[in-house]
């Protein structure tokens, strides 16, 4: 059996599909009149780096990468051999979950792969022109079957495509939860939409690890067994004093804080110039993250559950429209212009965004300033203070639509977790939650993404909790992501 990790290779400014290119991984005795691969990436370092951290195993097999091309003199012009080379890099130590039926099986990748400060490697969409010419050419395609992708290069004309010519279109947490639909992969043409920071994920789903030997599992329990005994000797008195003291510290705390908060709820305020509506949330501390006990899609990153309290505070009722960002910055970057001025903007980078309240604080009509609500802040006011917030029905849609039409949440605001994904002010880490403060918590450490909660117009149902994060770099864009904004009053700006 072998299997194929297929580059497509088109030429953008050509309108133009290629052919393809495909890395696979062997034995070096196998004879097929190749060299080992030298592949053509500019950040090929950042491919590797990825799967030493994803896969160290495979930098140890006796295996090689291979190439060969449709047409071997044409040289590739694209952005999206990170994938297909990173795949067969792991492959050369894992065995493929779903391909054991057949004999030789291509699957076509396209995504580029970042890695920033040690962090887990990250999938990033590839130029949308050359998307579109490959989906094409993949589903002009006879045999193969499965095509992975960035959920974000996944467009509302893509999807009508798909639908047209009766391919699949799964989401990888759809089909993780649903087996049958695992099952079934390779028996009907499928694009296989990932997000960017399911990268790991991904390559689990692809390469599941091999069961331990029984050797290896005698030592484990024996070694649990010897961990055990000793924790039921020594820890449990040191476990109670700490925990007496650190409750009676933190209860003292978050009773002192909530002392502190003036829970009187406002009228809404209204900025003159854009027309942007701000609901007052009152302070409170909330249990914030996701609960592994409760719900199974809790990510690593939305771990481990932790006391947080936060300041009232005033947040956008709305997401930032087209027609309020072109009131103060001249022109629309969004996507889906079509969808109307009164749509949220989108295709806004994390700087882009800081432009934007710069330019509003210059501005601005009301004594205070506008900024980025922190993750904190923003999923107090998703979870109506810590409480189950009652939201209105999600709808499915194939693009953006009016802020608001789908009504309001019991806090008052519209959207929080449907049409785009919002910026938050925080830079994101795996550990963030590790380093949180107990009253108003702000990650600002080191790093190069910024954090983005909520879900999208895009999104399964999967991604619907108040705790799913996702990161995206500075200036990266994407139909997906929007943004709404925090009022912070001065002193006065509330008197008279």
């Amino acid at each position: 059996m072998m299997i194929r990790f297929v580059y497509p290779n088109a030429k953008p400014r050509e309108n133009k599909f290629i052919g393809c290119g495909r890395f696979f991984a062997s034995l070096p005795e196998n004879d097929f009149g190749l060299k080992p691969v030298n592949p053509d990436i500019v950040n090929v370092q950042e491919v590797m780096d990825a799967a030493e951290k994803l896969a160290p195993e495979s930098f140890h097999s006796e295996k090689t990468v291979y190439e060969i091309k449709d047409i071997p003199e044409e040289k590739y012009e694209g952005d999206s051999l990170d994938l297909a080379y990173l795949l067969a890099l792991i492959s050369r130590s894992q065995e493929v979950a779903f391909c054991h039926d057949t004999h030789e099986t291509d699957i076509w990748c396209t995504g580029c792969i970042d890695i920033k400060n040690n962090e887990m490697p990250y999938l990033k969409q590839v130029k949308p022109p050359g998307f579109s010419i490959k989906l094409r050419a993949f589903i002009s395609q006879d045999k193969d079957v499965l095509f992975i992708v960035p959920v974000a290069n996944i467009q509302p004309e893509h999807k009508k495509l798909l639908e047209d010519s009766q391919v699949r279109l799964l989401f990888l947490k759809q089909l993780q939860k649903d087996k049958a639909e695992f099952a079934e992969l390779l028996k009907q043409k499928t694009i296989l939409a990932v997000h960017g920071t399911e990268l790991k994920q991904l390559t689990g789903f692809i390469f599941p690890k091999p069961a331990d030997t029984a050797e290896s599992n005698r030592k484990k329990r024996f070694l649990f067994f010897l961990i055990a005994i000793i924790f039921m000797i020594a820890v449990p008195g040191v476990f109670m004093l700490y925990q007496k003291f650190h409750q009676k510290s933190q209860n003292s705390l978050i009773m002192s804080y909530d002392s502190k908060l003036q829970n009187k709820k406002p009228e809404n305020l209204t900025e003159p110039e854009t027309g942007m509506i701000f609901v007052w949330i009152p302070g409170g501390c909330f249990d914030m993250g996701c609960d592994t006990g409760a719900d199974d899609t809790c990510s690593e990153y939305e771990t481990s559950v932790h006391r947080v309290c936060v300041d009232g505070f005033w947040l956008g009722k709305h997401e930032v429209t087209q027609a309020q960002w072109i009131k103060r910055m001249g022109s629309n970057p969004s996507w889906f212009m079509e969808c109307g001025p009164d749509c949220p903007v989108e295709q806004v980078s994390w700087n882009d965004v800081k432009a934007f309240i710069q330019k509003l604080n210059e501005n601005n009509k009301i004594a205070g300033a506008f900024c980025l609500p922190t993750e904190a802040q923003w999923e107090f006011a998703c979870k109506n203070g810590g409480t189950e917030n009652i939201l209105p029905e999600i709808i499915e849609a194939d693009t953006t639509y009016k802020t608001g039409q789908i009504g309001e949440d019991i806090s008052g605001l519209c959207d929080m977790k449907t049409n785009v994904m919002e910026w938050c002010d925080d830079t994101f880490s795996h550990t963030a939650y590790q380093g949180h403060s107990l009253n108003n918590p702000v990650y600002t450490g080191q790093g190069q993404y910024k954090v983005a909660r909520g879900s999208s117009w895009s999104m399964p149902s999967a991604y619907l909790p108040c705790t799913h994060r996702s990161k995206y770099l500075t200036d990266a864009i994407s139909g997906n992501v929007g943004f709404r904004l925090i009022w912070v009053p001065s002193e006065n700006s509330l008197k008279g």
